[in-house]
C-alpha cells in the first residue's frame, strides 16, 4: 500500500528493501556457517573460459534442512 518493495522484508521502510545483501565478486565461503550467513545476499560475478567471457547474478539460498549454495539467477556470455 506504501509503494516499497521488500526482498525478505515484509514490512519495507524504503522503495526497496533486501534482507541479505548485494556483494560484487566471487564468494569462496563454503562453509554451511558462513553461506547461511550470506542467505538472502545477492551477488554478480564475471568470469572467463577458452571460449566466452561471461557476467552472472546468483543468490544465497537455503536448499536443504542444513544445506546453504550460491543459486544462478541469470547467466550472460559475449
Amino acid at each position: 500500500s506504501t509503494g516499497n518493495v521488500g526482498i525478505g522484508d515484509s514490512t519495507p521502510s524504503s522503495t526497496l528493501s533486501v534482507d541479505g545483501g548485494v556483494q560484487i565478486g566471487n564468494d569462496t565461503a563454503t562453509s554451511a556457517v558462513d553461506l547461511y550467513n550470506k542467505v538472502g545476499t545477492f551477488r554478480y560475478r564475471t568470469y572467463s573460459d577458452a571460449s566466452f567471457d561471461y557476467s552472472a547474478i546468483d543468490v544465497c539460498m537455503q536448499d536443504g534442512a542444513t544445506d546453504y549454495n550460491w543459486v544462478n539467477v541469470v547467466t550472460n556470455r559475449w
